[in-house]
């Protein structure tokens, strides 16, 4: 039943992350109509999204960097974080860089939005709707200042290979295909140089 609901919501052009959530859904309702007890869908899937960036940071030999993320089950991510009231989504990103990473990306560009569902996320869940940028970073890694609780370990990586990581989180893995399909990216009014 939940298969063939989540099939049917695709083959209408429903985002996968909308498809499963109606699915579960369905898949719920029809379960109940038949007197079968059954788990209710985690409650992370009724919460309202977070919005958040994410940065893919690219160096000079155009290698993305990774952190293996506590937040997220020891999977490697992209640097990131929630909106602050009535902050921009470009200053939050250039606010998370810092304060993530310790250091200033410049030729901030975005990507494109998506929405995730993270069931692993501080082992709760969350819904999170993601801003993402790629920027470029100037330097060697060994100025970077990285917050422990933030990563437990973090590398440069060519994003192919990225792709290929078996615990690269699948919105990491979103962000580096976004950046390698779109070359170009889309531009900001201006673009943010620091």
């Amino acid at each position: 039943m939940l298969a063939g609901a989540f099939l049917a919501q695709r083959a209408q052009g429903v985002p996968v992350e909308f498809a499963l959530e109606m699915a579960v859904k369905t898949a719920s309702v029809s379960v109940t109509q038949f007197g079968v007890d059954h788990l209710r869908p985690r409650d992370f899937t009724q919460k309202k999204p977070e919005m958040i960036t994410a940065i893919l940071v690219i160096n000079d030999e155009g290698e993305v960097f990774l952190g293996k993320s506590p937040k997220f089950d020891g999977k490697w991510i992209a640097p990131g974080g929630h909106l602050e009231e009535g902050e921009s989504f470009v200053n939050c990103a250039i606010r998370e860089i810092k304060e993530e990473l310790g250091v200033d990306v410049h030729s901030l560009k975005f990507l494109r939005t998506h929405l995730f569902i993270a069931p692993e996320y501080k082992n709760k869940g969350a819904k999170f709707i993601c801003w993402n940028f790629v920027g470029r970073f100037n330097g060697k890694s060994s100025n970077m200042v990285i917050s422990p609780a933030e990563y437990s370990d973090y590398c440069f990586i060519n994003p192919k290979k990225a792709l290929k990581m078996p615990d690269i989180h699948p919105t990491a893995k979103s962000i580096i295909l976004y950046y390698l399909n779109d070359k170009e990216c889309t531009p900001l009014d201006k673009t943010i140089n620091k």
